[in-house]
């Protein structure tokens, strides 16, 4: 079995990640040199979309062993459109343009207005690599990329290559505090 990746963003990303073809790039990448044929999603947001847009032309012109699986966190989200059948009448459950949707049991026991939180939990526990778009210090996909990163996760942030990247934010941020302790007289 090969290994898993999934992506983590913020809601709102640009369109040029998908454009320039940031995504399919990173995704081709982990496919070619570290045996990654599973791709988590969460479906929430620009980013996802545009993540799950790249591996499904990544699965279709290149690569269609691949897995692009959309990891929900409520359980509502798995059953099927009230009436919805396939042709010899089974229900159907709507992939909404993925490979399948999965549930994890983990999740069961977790009170709803914690899902999304306790599901990112669940893909750092579980993947081997993720695929991100983090510009800001705050939100829930910032939390997931600094839970990977401190449990060593391997993380290409896409976002590396903003003009606002998280080291700069640190950087203006610590700035700031010499500027209260100093003034702004050079060191």
């Amino acid at each position: 079995m090969g290994k898993i990746c999934a992506f983590f963003g913020h809601r709102t990303a640009p369109y040029y990640l998908l454009e320039n073809k940031h995504i399919e790039r990173a995704i081709i990448s982990l496919i070619e040199n570290e045996d990654v044929d599973t791709f988590w999603f969460g479906g929430n947001g620009d980013f996802d979309l545009y993540a799950n847009s790249a591996a499904r032309n990544v699965q279709k012109q290149l690569y269609p062993h691949i897995k692009r699986i959309l990891i929900v966190p409520y359980q509502t989200q798995l059953h099927p459109k009230e009436g919805q059948t396939d042709s010899i009448g089974n229900p159907v459950i709507d992939n909404l343009g993925y490979d399948s949707i999965d549930y994890p049991e983990e999740l069961l026991s977790v009170p709803k207005r914690f899902a999304i939180t306790y599901r990112n939990r669940y893909e750092v526990k579980y993947a081997d690599y993720f695929i991100c778009y983090i510009t800001k210090e705050y939100g829930g996909a910032y939390e997931a990329f600094k839970l990977a990163t401190h449990h060593n996760k391997n993380v290409v942030n896409l976002a590396k290559d903003e003009d606002v990247k998280l080291s700069e934010i640190k950087h203006r941020k610590e700035m700031k505090e010499l500027e209260k302790l100093y003034g702004n007289k050079p060191l």
